[in-house]
C-alpha cells in the first residue's frame, strides 16, 4: 500500500492573488491552482461517494417490486431466464400485460439508478410513500425506500439517506398495467346502447358507414361514429380498487361485439366502471378506473348529440 500524501494549501498573493498555492509533502516548489479546483477539494465527504445505487447490470435483474400506497396498489414484474438463452419477457406477477411505454419510462430511471446526492440527516426524518426493490438471478438485491413528498430516499440496511431525482418518483408513480381496457376496434362492435336521460338508443352501423337504429330512430352519423370511435381501444388513467362501500354506478352505454362479449361501462362520481360479460360459462368481471377529462367529453358530447339529426359542425 503507498504512503499517503500530504498536501498543504495556502492562499496565494501578488500576481497569483485568488488562487492558492499547493505545497506537497517535504517538496520546496508548490503549485499554483485555481480557486475552482481548491472548492472541490474541499467538499464535504459526501460529495465524493458513488452515487451509483444500482450496480448491477440490468439484464442481471429477474424481479422489481414496487409497493405505492399513496395509489393503493403493488406491482411485481418478473422475468425468466431460459437455458437456451431466450429470455422470456418481462411480465406482471400474476401474468397481466404490462403498460410498455411507463415500464419502458421506469427502466431508463433504475438502470443505473443515480442518487443526486448523499445527505447529512438521520432516517427517521423521512417519511417513505414508496418502496422499491430490485433483485438479480444470482441473489443480489437493492431495496430503496423512497420519501416522494422530499425526493429523499433510504437505502435498506444502510441507514443512510439519498436525495433523489423527481423523474424518479414520477416513474414510481405511473400506472404499470395495460392501459387499454377496451381491446377492440370499430369494426368488432356489433351494436352499442347508449343510455341518455330518456329511452335507450341503439347504434349499429350498416353498409358504407351508415349508423341507424332498430326502431328506426333518427341518428345524429357524425355523433354515431364518434361513438364507435371513442370505445374503440379505450385507454384508461388509472385503475381503482373497488370502492369499499357498495355504489350503483349510472350506466352510459353497453357495447356487444363479434365473439358475443358484452361490455357495459358506467360512471359514479367522477369514477368509472366497465363490466365484462363474456360469451359462453366465462364469469362477468368489473373493474374501476378514470379516464382523461379529454376522452370523457368525447364521449358524453358524441350521446349528447345522438339524435340532434342535424350534422356537428
Amino acid at each position: 500500500r503507498p504512503e499517503p500524501i500530504t498536501l498543504r494549501i495556502y492562499p496565494a498573493g501578488g500576481e497569483f492573488l485568488g488562487k492558492y498555492l499547493f505545497m506537497r509533502d517535504d517538496e520546496s516548489m508548490g503549485y499554483i491552482l485555481p480557486m475552482e479546483v481548491v472548492k472541490q477539494l474541499l467538499l464535504p465527504i459526501e460529495s465524493w461517494r458513488d452515487l451509483n445505487i444500482v450496480n448491477f447490470e440490468p439484464q442481471r435483474a429477474d424481479r422489481i417490486l414496487i409497493e405505492d400506497p399513496t395509489h393503493d396498489v403493488t406491482y411485481t414484474f418478473t422475468r425468466e431466464f431460459r437455458s437456451d438463452g431466450r429470455d422470456t419477457p418481462w411480465l406482471h406477477k400474476d401474468g397481466r400485460k404490462i403498460e410498455a411505454p411507463a415500464f419502458r419510462v421506469l427502466w431508463s430511471e433504475l438502470f443505473p439508478l443515480r442518487a443526486t446526492g448523499w445527505l447529512t440527516i438521520p432516517v427517521e426524518s423521512l417519511d417513505p410513500t414508496i418502496t422499491l426493490r430490485v433483485h438479480t438471478a444470482d441473489d443480489e438485491e437493492t431495496t430503496v425506500l423512497v420519501d416522494a413528498k422530499h425526493l429523499r430516499a433510504e437505502l435498506e440496511g444502510e441507514s443512510e439517506v439519498i436525495a433523489v431525482r423527481e423523474e424518479l418518483v414520477a416513474a414510481l408513480h405511473q400506472e404499470f398495467r395495460h392501459r387499454t381496457i377496451l381491446p377492440i376496434s370499430r369494426d368488432d362492435i356489433v351494436r352499442v346502447t347508449v343510455h341518455p336521460e330518456g329511452e335507450p338508443v341503439t347504434i349499429i352501423r350498416g353498409v358504407q358507414e351508415n349508423f341507424e337504429s332498430p326502431l328506426g330512430t333518427p341518428l345524429n352519423q357524425t355523433a354515431a361514429s364518434a361513438v364507435y370511435d371513442n370505445l374503440a381501444g379505450l385507454r384508461v388513467v388509472r385503475y381503482l380498487n373497488a370502492p369499499e362501500s357498495d355504489v350503483t354506478p349510472a350506466t352510459l352505454l353497453t357495447v356487444e361485439t363479434k365473439d358475443r362479449t358484452v361490455y357495459e361501462l358506467a360512471t359514479h362520481d367522477k369514477r368509472w366502471q366497465l363490466g365484462t360479460t363474456p360469451a359462453g360459462e366465462g364469469s362477468p368481471t368489473t373493474q374501476w378506473f378514470t379516464l382523461d377529462p379529454e376522452t370523457v367529453t368525447a364521449m358524453t358530447t358524441a350521446i349528447d348529440n345522438l339524435l340532434v339529426v342535424e350534422e356537428l359542425k
